[in-house]
């Protein structure tokens, strides 16, 4: 699996405020699944990046703990950076990512189902890229720190 890297001059890798070693490593394990499978599913030549958004990016996620084990509570929100494609070749990849979103969902146990995977196309200023889906996360989302 790809290593997951952090935005230059963040000082935290935490995904959490408060959890300990095993809540970190689950989520941080959950983070590498979802880069798998999502560069699985975009084909090398148009994958740009997967960009971590959202709460967990700023280190903000909560967790809960189910049968004695850590497990996220909110969602995990991203951008997935592509380039390459034609207009009809992002709504057909924005669609088998939506699908993938609902199995990962399921798979890695979040409270709220449903995943924001937003799918970008590339440019040189990350704040200018335009959004080629029609759903952007929340406000505070439009800081990406992590991506694989």
């Amino acid at each position: 699996m790809e290593h997951l890297e952090t935005e230059p001059g963040r000082s935290s890798d935490r995904f959490t405020p408060d959890g300990d070693d095993a809540v970190e490593s689950r989520i941080g394990y959950d983070q590498q699944l979802i880069a798998a499978a999502v560069m699985d599913a975009v084909p090398a030549q148009q994958f740009r990046a997967l960009v971590l958004i959202g709460g967990y990016a700023r280190g903000e996620g909560g967790f809960r703990h189910v049968d004695g084990k850590p497990e996220p509570y909110n969602d995990y929100d991203y951008f997935v950076v592509v380039g390459g494609m034609t207009t009809a070749a992002v709504q057909v990849m924005k669609a088998q990512l939506l699908e993938l979103g609902h199995v990962l969902t399921a798979r890695v146990g979040a409270r709220h189902r449903g995943y924001v995977i937003a799918l970008l196309k590339p440019c040189r200023d990350w704040r200018s890229i335009p959004l080629v889906t029609d759903s952007f996360p929340d406000p505070d989302s439009r800081h990406p720190v992590r991506h694989a």
